[in-house]
């Protein structure tokens, strides 16, 4: 439900914590790559919402569908440090540093520097054992490397990292 996601977790503990009752808007659409979230508009979106209101928090949560093709594939199936999965993932990682650059440049100039602004880490998406412990342990790796990008990118922009890699 989305009651229960990240957006109105994190939504309710700020307001229990900051003793003030926030407005919720969610631009989340399920399925997006950071690369879709630029050209579909989304970015857009919440650029102006920021820029029409006072805004106290961003948050976003974008990569896990960025890896998630390449890593479902054969090629990186069993380990992601064969030529053919590094043939998918390299590329993959730089188009994601690119747009998470481009995202994270435009929410920090819209929101401006007193807004916190918070990404949160990807999880591994094929961590509930669907795909065998290989396939786990190839994706843990390859979401680590695609977390430390994000970490990377974060810091250009002093933007918070939160751990949704853990959990």
């Amino acid at each position: 439900a989305a009651r229960e996601g990240y957006v109105s977790r994190f939504h309710r503990v700020a307001s229990e914590r900051d003793g003030v009752s926030y407005g919720l808007r969610n631009f989340g659409v399920t399925g997006e790559s950071s690369g879709t979230l630029i050209r579909a508009g989304q970015l857009d979106e919440a650029v102006a919402f920021i820029e029409a209101n006072d805004v106290a928090y961003v948050t976003i949560n974008i990569g896990a569908n960025d890896l998630l093709g390449h890593l479902g594939s054969d090629d990186c199936s069993s380990s992601i440090t064969t030529p053919a999965c590094q043939q998918r993932l390299l590329p993959a990682l730089d188009s994601y540093r690119a747009n998470l650059e481009r995202i994270l440049e435009t929410l920090r100039d819209a929101a401006g520097a007193e807004t916190p602004i918070l990404v949160l880490a990807t999880y591994n998406p094929f961590s509930l054992g669907f795909g065998g412990l290989s396939l786990e342990a190839a994706s843990d790796d390859a979401t680590i490397q695609l977390n430390g990008v994000a970490s990377e990118v974060a810091a250009e922009f002093d933007v918070i990292v939160a751990d949704g890699f853990t959990p």
